[in-house]
């Protein structure tokens, strides 16, 4: 009884961790206008000791609460381009199905290869981002929309899409700066855009990863839960602060992230 008793308190103990962890990670991902994949996979991957397919998997279905959340509060403060998001997710859709597919039927070493090189080029753009826009300017606010920077975008969505379905990422890591440099999008509005093109990619990527059952639903909805909230008090927080410095220290951590995964592969 007694040994029973303790491993009630440590699995209650484990899901009040695992639901604060959410929380902050929800938070910081509102904050810089992501899905949090790219802290969900890693914390999965070496604190929870899953493997890189029930990793992915389960961050996906996490990532479902934050980009939930950011959207419910960008939408009463921000403006999004709905239509344009639509535009997008068109192409995105297809491209997280056909990566979510493909993350299933790759062996762990190459997911992990993928996965540990797209945080490091996330990390070189932020830090690149960093230095480029020293006064704060909004990179390519004065960009006109044409028809063929919108092939250029459509196109790029559906690479956002493969990767984020293939290593658990929300995509909007790759969207924003896809709306930002490609469409021209003021850096807010790019964000909370993001937020909304995230959810449809989320729910059609988990809808493939769930087939293969490999999503560990009570860390990933405990986690969620934590993030759904963590990720309104960041929104708040967003309107705020200055991103600039916020972004440069988001690249310093996806890098060492990525140096991590690399090391494992390597091993």
């Amino acid at each position: 009884r007694e040994s029973d008793d303790s491993l009630i308190g440590d699995t209650k103990v484990l899901l009040l961790a695992t639901f604060l962890i959410g929380l902050l990670i929800g938070f910081i991902v509102a904050i810089i206008g992501i899905g949090g994949g790219v802290f969900f996979v890693p914390l999965l991957l070496f604190i929870y000791n899953f493997d890189i397919h029930s990793a992915v998997s389960t961050s996906i279905l996490i990532t479902l609460f934050t980009t939930t959340s950011a959207f419910l509060f960008y939408s009463r403060h921000v403006k999004i381009r709905y239509k344009l998001g639509l535009l997008l997710e068109l192409a995105t859709i297809p491209g997280g199905i056909i990566g979510s597919y493909f993350t299933n039927i790759m062996n762990k070493e190459v997911i992990e290869a993928l996965f540990a090189s797209v945080l490091t080029i996330l990390a070189i753009k932020l830090i690149h981002e960093y230095f480029i826009n020293k006064n704060g300017r909004r990179i390519g606010r004065d960009a006109k929309r044409n028809s063929l920077k919108l092939l250029i975008g459509i196109l790029s969505a559906f690479l956002a899409g493969f990767i984020s379905g293939s290593v658990g990422l929300s995509g909007g890591s790759l969207k924003v700066p896809i709306l930002i440099l490609i469409l021209g999008i003021p850096e807010r509005s790019a964000v909370a855009t993001s937020t909304f093109m995230m959810i449809l990619t989320t729910i059609a990527n988990l809808t493939v990863h769930n087939i293969y059952g490999r999503i560990n639903y009570e860390i990933g909805l405990m986690m969620g839960s934590g993030a759904f909230l963590g990720a309104q008090l960041g929104g708040r927080t967003n309107l705020k602060l200055n991103q600039r410095k916020i972004r440069l220290v988001l690249g310093a951590i996806l890098l060492i992230i990525a140096i991590r995964v690399f090391v494992d592969v390597i091993r």
